[in-house]
């Protein structure tokens, strides 16, 4: 699948741990958890690759994701506290998410879930990222002003800035936040007047 496509099929997976997260009021301790997933599973890429193999049974993949996100020998102590469980197993709450996806063939998708429900969670305090891509490296100054730009056009309380130099566009910027795209470059205003020109 491509990016974008990845994107869509895992929205939805997003919105609703989202959810799920918001109505037990803990969306921090599900983002300390998916951080957590989403470390192990970019320092193993090969994981996705067993989850997806039709020739592991499914509970030898539960197996493997309870010792990978569970401390065995905190559960298995009686005399432990449930904060203490909890710090040595942070990501208890998401197991029986990880089972779903396992379930369904999905676990290829943890990684845009996991960006996606990051997003979500951003989008509720008021805070959006946004892409610059600029022919010219921005000042920090514009760099500022540019964010007061966007916080004025879209209502945000935050806008988090990540700005890449990108020669192709000849002058100007494009800024891409959400699916969104503001284009002010030199090339995408030749763009605009070559295809009206063909029109």
């Amino acid at each position: 699948m491509s990016n974008k496509t990845l994107s869509k099929v895992a929205d939805p997976y997003a919105r609703a741990l989202f959810e799920i997260a918001r109505n037990k009021g803990q969306l921090q301790e599900y983002l300390d958890d998916m951080a957590v997933v989403v470390e192990v599973f970019s320092q193993c890429p090969d994981l996705i690759t067993f989850f997806e193999n039709p020739f592991y049974e499914d509970y030898i993949k539960v197996g493997v994701i309870m010792s990978l996100f569970i401390n065995e020998d905190s559960l298995s102590d009686k005399n432990s506290s449930q904060h203490h469980i909890k710090e040595l197993n942070k990501c208890v709450d998401i197991i029986p998410f990880l089972q779903i996806l396992m379930y369904r063939r999905r676990m290829s998708l943890i990684l845009p879930i996991a960006t996606r429900f990051k997003e979500l969670c951003d989008e509720l305090v008021g805070i959006k990222d946004a892409f610059c891509f600029s022919a010219n490296a921005l000042t920090s100054s514009q760099e500022r002003e540019l964010v007061a730009a966007l916080i004025n056009l879209t209502g945000y309380k935050e806008i988090r800035l990540k700005v890449y130099v990108d020669r192709t566009l000849l002058g100007g910027f494009q800024v891409v936040i959400g699916s969104n795209l503001i284009d002010v470059s030199l090339r995408g205003r030749l763009s605009s007047l070559f295809e009206k020109m063909a029109s």
